[in-house]
């Protein structure tokens, strides 16, 4: 469903107030709801070894909502749109 979504958003070029947020929001819900039967898996789940994953999949997600390009796409890592993203917020204030 999310990635429905997102790629329908991007196809229609739709501006949505707040999609970065409603993304966000439900990607966790959906990890979440999974979390469980990963605890589970024959590994050792370590919530810190998965935390640049996550990172690195919520900027590819705000990048792709954003601009309609994954970070890889656009050439930046996680930190370079993260500096991006306080750039742009700075100067808008």
């Amino acid at each position: 469903e999310l990635s429905l979504f997102a790629i329908a958003i991007i196809k229609h070029g739709l501006t949505i107030p707040g999609i970065e947020d409603i993304l966000t929001a439900m990607t966790h819900l959906f990890i979440k709801d999974y979390e469980a039967s990963i605890r589970v898996l024959p590994i050792e789940y370590v919530k810190e070894v998965y935390q640049p994953f996550s990172a690195h999949y919520d900027g590819n997600l705000k990048s792709l909502i954003s601009t309609g390009k994954t970070l890889s796409a656009r050439g930046l890592s996680t930190q370079q749109n993260e500096q991006e993203s306080v750039t742009g917020k700075a100067a808008q204030m």
